[in-house]
């Protein structure tokens, strides 16, 4: 009987997020009858249940694995992952987020793994921070890409700023969307919510989702359910026809406002670089934050994944 490719997926930890779901999806889809699983992280965060209900896969614990730069867990970190993959002899290691990268990377490669792949869900560097420290983590992204056999690249955007910024050459990047289980969407109509909203069943009703974190700026629990269930009510009496809701809500809610991480590409451009041009750029926005202004859809977009635990004190 022919043995199984044992392959071993690496991710800092399980927080609800993109990558994590992109890690847990793949395992879940993986063959497994040819291959022999493994997943290995910092058991912690709100998707380890779904991790543990995966069948027919091995978990492995690293409780030093963190996202925050901390040495003396990173050291140890990469200690209990080099011990790991010894004793566990991987054929495949499949990495992913940019701390896991790093150290399953280097511990892989001193293990001599035959087959060792990376997926890019996002930069530990950007645009506007300090040159030399963007400089050094664009210079490990090259040297971890010289022992990575395939870079996987979930964005057309990220495939093309390693090609720009000759990370690695484009024949060993690999661009594939994340996947998403269509049966969760097939035969669901239900015109229950549009009736909720005084809408017709013929009415095109576009939705938006995001998790709710303190990332995202929105609160968790019974607070978003209650303020939800008023907010149902409320519309049930409204006599407006929900294009005049819209304008309503748009004249008093502000389309820019000034996120910490737009302040701190402003701050940074203007001491790093002596440019004053984004400081010029957010007084504009901000005088009429109502106002669509055509060329600055960045300014009300998503804050990017290195500016996600961004904090700026009073005096920034």
């Amino acid at each position: 009987m022919k043995s199984k490719i044992k392959i071993l997926h690496v991710i800092t930890h399980l927080p609800i997020g993109g990558a994590q779901d992109n890690t847990l999806y793949t395992v879940e889809l993986l063959d497994k009858e040819k291959y022999d699983i493994s997943l290995c992280c910092n058991l912690d965060g709100p998707l380890v249940e779904r991790a543990k209900k995966i069948e027919a896969i091995k978990l492995f614990d690293i409780p030093f694995l963190c996202r925050e730069v901390s040495p003396y867990r990173d050291i140890r970190a990469f200690l209990s992952l080099y011990k790991l993959f010894k004793e566990e002899d991987f054929t495949i290691i499949h990495t992913h987020s940019s701390k896991a990268g790093l150290l399953a990377r280097l511990a892989a490669v001193l293990n001599k793994t035959p087959i060792v792949i990376h997926t890019i869900h996002g930069f530990a560097f950007n645009d506007f921070m300090n040159g030399l420290k963007k400089n050094f983590f664009i210079y490990l992204e090259k040297l971890l890409a010289k022992w990575t056999d395939v870079l996987i690249t979930v964005s057309n955007l990220n495939r093309k700023k390693i090609i720009d910024l000759n990370i690695t050459h484009e024949n060993k990047i690999k661009n594939i969307y994340s996947g998403i289980d269509l049966r969760l969407f097939t035969n669901k109509r239900n015109d229950d919510f549009r009736k909720e909203l005084n809408l017709e069943n013929d009415h095109l009703l576009l939705g938006s989702v995001g998790r709710l974190s303190d990332q995202k700026e929105q609160s968790m629990g019974g607070e978003f359910d209650s303020w939800f269930e008023r907010y149902h009510k409320r519309i049930k009496q409204e006599i407006e026809k929900p294009e005049q809701r819209i304008r309503l809500m748009n004249s008093v809610n502000p389309k820019y406002v000034l996120r910490n991480y737009l302040a701190e590409v402003a701050i940074r451009k203007a001491e790093d670089l002596n440019q004053y041009d984004e400081i010029e750029t957010l007084f504009n926005l901000l005088r009429s934050p109502f106002e669509s202004h055509k060329g600055f859809d960045l300014y009300d977009s998503e804050a990017p994944e290195w500016a996600q635990n961004l904090e700026l004190s009073c005096s920034s």
